[in-house]
């Protein structure tokens, strides 16, 4: 929970931005201050929020000149530059959109984990688009491109522009998600998401200050959002064959020690993969497999006691993530790059080491726990593929 600080010695640029807010603006086109409580974060008053208006406004203005994104500079992961034209499609109509200027340079699942909040309170509770201002990913590629591509040549709505924070404080954000998460399909929504809903309504352009926040859980929530933005997999690849596709993810970074063990960060434990491998042949007969690990360590991979698998390292880590998705069995760690083909995936079974099931959690797709595996797990494979 974010707590109040005294506002710090303002620049002047920064005490004239404060003063319009706080005066707010008869024109619709300004900035403007809604009548709610004061919220400030760890940055203290305007100081953090006014030193990266400067680039949002640009950001707005360029949107504004060249269609929702497509001024934003970066380029795609290879692998989609051609697949996300959509040039055959009419763009999707934008009623309002919300901006989160800025996010770290992490791959595609961890900055996913710092971006729930935003998306979730724009197109959950807001009706409106979510929009990444520029960012990009030490993995080579424009996250904000990536996300963004959807609305290229969406038109922009202009009109009134408002600062998220002045509508719902920052400590209150986690307990409305939750809120407007938690109501199922056709069920009757929350006053709190309603009311804030109906407040935000005459806003076309909504500023989420958030500084940054980190949420593993709401993956379900936020599932239709990536699988429409990222591309989700409705059939699974081998088609009508009876041949069980498997999907093994091995995070980078993980090695060997010199003790000749394995130490993993964030993928499942080597013997694990080993067993379940040989529980599905048992089962299934001859697997079709692919092993997805970013610069690989042979080291590793010598402890595998299987070696029918198609290694995959094509230095696209998004292009690998869309090949790791696309599979009937998926055999994954705590990663957030597993957790987002998870959600990626095609009807299946995940089975997940380390942690809880917190990003699994109504996610469409069947999850079981190591702790909770057995090989009779793999059954429910019969079911859902209907073998």
């Amino acid at each position: 929970m974010f707590k109040d600080s005294p506002d710090p010695k303002l620049t002047p640029e920064d005490a004239e931005l404060d003063n319009l807010l706080e005066q707010g603006s008869p024109d619709p086109n300004g900035w403007e201050r809604a009548p709610a409580p004061r919220s400030r974060g760890k940055s203290g008053g305007w100081l953090g929020l006014g030193r990266m208006f400067g680039a949002v406004l640009a950001l707005i203005v360029l949107v504004a000149l060249a269609g929702v994104v497509g001024g934003l500079t970066g380029t795609l992961p290879s692998s989609l530059s051609n697949k996300l034209r959509f040039t055959n499609d009419a763009p999707p109509v934008v009623q309002r959109i919300l901006i989160r200027p800025q996010t770290n340079d992490e791959g595609l699942g961890s900055v996913l984990q710092r971006l729930k909040g935003s998306i979730i309170l724009a197109e959950v509770v807001s009706n409106a688009t979510f929009i990444l201002g520029e960012a990009e990913s030490e993995h080579h590629y424009s996250t904000s491109r990536l996300f963004n591509a959807r609305y290229f040549n969406s038109s922009l709505p202009l009109g009134k522009s408002c600062v998220l924070g002045h509508y719902l404080p920052w400590d209150q954000r986690t307990a409305l998600m939750q809120a407007a998460c938690a109501v199922p399909e056709g069920g009757e929504e929350p006053a709190e998401v309603l009311t804030l809903r109906q407040r935000l309504a005459p806003c076309h352009i909504i500023l989420d200050d958030i500084p940054d926040e980190l949420y593993e859980g709401f993956n379900g929530c936020i599932r239709p959002f990536v699988r429409e933005r990222l591309g989700g997999i409705a059939e699974r690849r081998l088609g009508r064959q009876r041949k069980l596709s498997v999907g093994i993810h091995i995070r980078w970074g993980d090695t060997a020690n010199p003790e000749g063990g394995m130490v993993f960060r964030g993928s499942m434990d080597i013997v694990h993969i080993n067993n379940i491998v040989r529980d599905a042949r048992e089962r299934f007969g001859p697997l079709d497999i692919k092993l997805v690990m970013e610069n690989h360590d042979s080291m590793v991979l010598d402890h595998l006691n299987f070696g029918d698998y198609d290694l995959i390292d094509t230095g696209d880590s998004v292009a690998d993530l869309k090949v790791l998705a696309n599979n009937d069995l998926l055999l994954l760690g705590a990663s957030s790059y597993g957790a987002t083909a998870h959600l990626l995936a095609p009807p299946g079974l995940t089975i997940v080491e380390g942690g809880d099931d917190i990003k699994y959690k109504d996610t469409v797709r069947e999850a079981v726990l190591i702790p909770q595996y057995r090989p009779e797990s793999l059954d429910a494979l019969k079911r859902i593929l209907e073998w």
